[in-house]
This record gives structure tokens, C-alpha cells and sequence, in this order.
């Protein structure tokens, strides 16, 4: 009978629910035991040979044969064990499906090719003798030799991988790329009149480390703001330095004119702290022991 692939089912329950009552020791040799027995069939009636395929003595093996035996059945000189050969029987007969569906297949497979398609040859060196001639012919007995193929027939026959990278100009066009959208010009026309390089330079530096994008809105915005400055007697470079020097990101006239009144003051536009830090007046008249628990 064909054998099986190797891989043997083990059903856990099916088995604890037949064993329960063997040892440790039992459970190992009923195990090699049916182990070799869907390996090389039924095993047989041999003391010896059945000693040595569950690795006991001679002696431990009469006891433990006592206890084994009921789960075979001994018949003309085998030990045969009905569930082995019923799981034998279903996988031999998967394996023999499987190989009839797999030939099956096959055979569909080469009816679609072309009669004279290569694929046809018996073998896969046929199949390259037949595409492709032979660059020394083999003597023939016929008067006339045939002639042997031109460097380029041969050539043509070399055996190279389907993916294989070709040193031809590729014919395949080239889709269009799509021309890159260039961002529109930011339009300073809301602004009284252009600053001088060097001021634009500083904003524009200044807006970059708070982080804020000069953007078409932030322009028009500040343009307002800047004729409304102008109004008031301040240029747009007047408005940006103060800008830059207060370290604002954003502008307003109101705020540049009472920087110029804080100026005017001997006071810049920031707010400061005139206290000196060392001056320690405060605390004149300070009594240090009034807050003392001990004292209440």
C-alpha cells in the first residue's frame, strides 16, 4: 500500500479518553508503537522487534505488552490497531486525490499550448535544443553538411531570465509631467511705499523666527495699518524698525505711535522694571519673628 506523508493525526481527545488508565511509561511505548506503525505498517508479532521499537528490555517490555495489547489486534502475525488504519486509509486517499488534481491540471495546462510550442518537449534541454540551433551540427550522412547558423541566430538563442534588463531604447512614451504650480507673487501695492532692502530684510527675518508666514492677508493687513501710520507722520520704515526692535510680529499705528510718546518720555515702548534688584528698602521696618508660632 502507498505510505502517507509523514505528518501522522493525533486527535488529543480521542486519545486521553482511551488512555487515561496508562502510565507515564506505557504512554511512550503506545506511542512509538503506533509511530512506527504509520511509518512501515502493521507492526509485528515479535517480542524482540517490539522491545526495540519502544526502547525497553526484554523483561520490561513482557509486562508492558500486557497492557498494550488489548489496544491491537493480533492476527496472522501482526499487530493491526483499527483507528491507525482508518487514519491511514483517509490519508492515502487525500494524497492520491491531490496528485490526480494536480495531474489533471497540468494536462489542461499544456492541451492550451501551441502544438509546436517547446513547452511540449519531454524534457526541459529538449525544449532548448528545439528552439534553438546547434552552433556546430552534428555529421550528418547526407553528401551535403548543412550550413552551420550565423553568429547572430545563435546569439539570439542564449538563454536569458523573462525580466532580464535589455540594453534596447525603450519604445514606451513617456507620460507628460505636469508643470510645477509656482506660488503668486505676494502684491505690496496696499503699502504707502516700498521699505528699504535692509528693513525688509530684518521684518522678513524677524516674522521667520516668530514662526509667522508672510502671506497675501498679513500684507493687506499691515498696508492699512501703515497708511494709517503715515497719516501720522511715520514711514513705513519708521513703522517696520519699531516692529523689529519690540520684536512685534504684528503692527498697528496705535501701537507705534505710543511707542514714539514712550520714547519722547525717556521710556521705551516695552514695559520695564526700574526696581534695583539689590535695593532691599522694602523690607526696612520689617519685623522677621512677627509670623513665629512661638510668639502667638
Amino acid at each position: 500500500m502507498e505510505r502517507p506523508d509523514v505528518f501522522m493525526p493525533l486527535y488529543i481527545g480521542d486519545y486521553l479518553a482511551g488512555t487515561s488508565r496508562l502510565t507515564t511509561e506505557l504512554h511512550g511505548a503506545y506511542l512509538l508503537l503506533i509511530m512506527d506503525y504509520w511509518m512501515n505498517g502493521p507492526l509485528p508479532d515479535d517480542d524482540g522487534l517490539l522491545a526495540s521499537i519502544v526502547k525497553m528490555s526484554p523483561d520490561a517490555w513482557s509486562i508492558a505488552r500486557a497492557k498494550l495489547e488489548h489496544f491491537f489486534s493480533v492476527e496472522n502475525g501482526e499487530w493491526k490497531q483499527k483507528r491507525v488504519e482508518q487514519e491511514l486509509s483517509a490519508a492515502t486517499e487525500k494524497k492520491r486525490k491531490s496528485r490526480e488534481k494536480a495531474k489533471k491540471a497540468a494536462s489542461a495546462r499544456w492541451s492550451n499550448a501551441p502544438s509546436n510550442a517547446p513547452s511540449n518537449a519531454p524534457s526541459t534541454g529538449q525544449a532548448m535544443l528545439d528552439e534553438c540551433p546547434s552552433p556546430s551540427p552534428s555529421p550528418s550522412p547526407s553528401p551535403s553538411p548543412s550550413p552551420s547558423p550565423s553568429p547572430s541566430e545563435v546569439s539570439d538563442c542564449i538563454y536569458e531570465p523573462e525580466n532580464a534588463p535589455s540594453n534596447a531604447p525603450s519604445t514606451k512614451a513617456k507620460s507628460p509631467t505636469a508643470p510645477a504650480k509656482k506660488k503668486p507673487a505676494i502684491d505690496y501695492s496696499s503699502w504707502p511705499e516700498k521699505p528699504s532692502p535692509q528693513v525688509y530684510e530684518d521684518w522678513k527675518a524677524l516674522r521667520k523666527t516668530k514662526r509667522a508666514p508672510i502671506t497675501q492677508t498679513v500684507v493687506d493687513q499691515f498696508g492699512k495699518q501703515l497708511n494709517l501710520a503715515k497719516d501720522m507722520g511715520f514711514s513705513v520704515d519708521d513703522c517696520l524698525k519699531i516692529a523689529i526692535t519690540n520684536g512685534w510680529s504684528g503692527m498697528k499705528a496705535e501701537w507705534v505711535k505710543n511707542n514714539e510718546k514712550h520714547q519722547r518720555n525717556g521710556r521705551s515702548g516695552i514695559p520695564t522694571f526700574t526696581t534695583d534688584p539689590d535695593d532691599t528698602s522694602w523690607a526696612d521696618g520689617f519685623d522677621p519673628h512677627a509670623g513665629d508660632f512661638e510668639n502667638l
